[in-house]
């Protein structure tokens, strides 16, 4: 039975996605900037989430407690990784910040912001 219902929620899932994954190109007209100073040899990228509820919004959400499978949920993320600084010391991105409309009763709004910071971790070989 919990194969069944784990199954369900994955296709489930899956579906919502699908649909959102052939239109997930956003239009950046109005932005917002977000910038900073960094190492040089750090990356940096910013990860936004769009969250939305309505009555024709393609993803779907299990709730275990009652066993009921509700509709009306759209959720989308987004990566940014091109740094528009004009040297290596600093970061900038420009982000949307626009509701995003799926449909007509179906509107996402920016809901998550993550910056995430890393370095590229170099091997070395070494040999005798």
């Amino acid at each position: 039975m919990k194969k069944v219902i784990l199954i369900l929620i994955v296709v489930f899932s899956l579906y919502g996605l699908y649909g959102n994954f052939e239109n997930s190109e956003i239009e950046v007209s109005d932005f917002f900037t977000i910038s900073g100073i960094k190492p040089s040899d750090v990356t940096v990228a910013v990860y936004v989430e769009y969250f939305g509820r309505g009555k024709s919004c393609p993803g779907s959400t299990w709730n275990e407690a009652t066993g009921e499978l509700s509709g009306g949920i759209y959720r989308n993320s987004y990566t940014f990784k091109k740094n528009l600084a004009s040297d290596e010391e600093h970061y900038k991105f420009h982000l949307p910040y626009k509701n995003i409309e799926v449909d007509k009763e179906c509107i996402a709004k920016l809901s998550k912001i993550n910056i995430v910071s890393y370095r590229e971790k170099k091997m070395t070989v070494w040999r005798d």
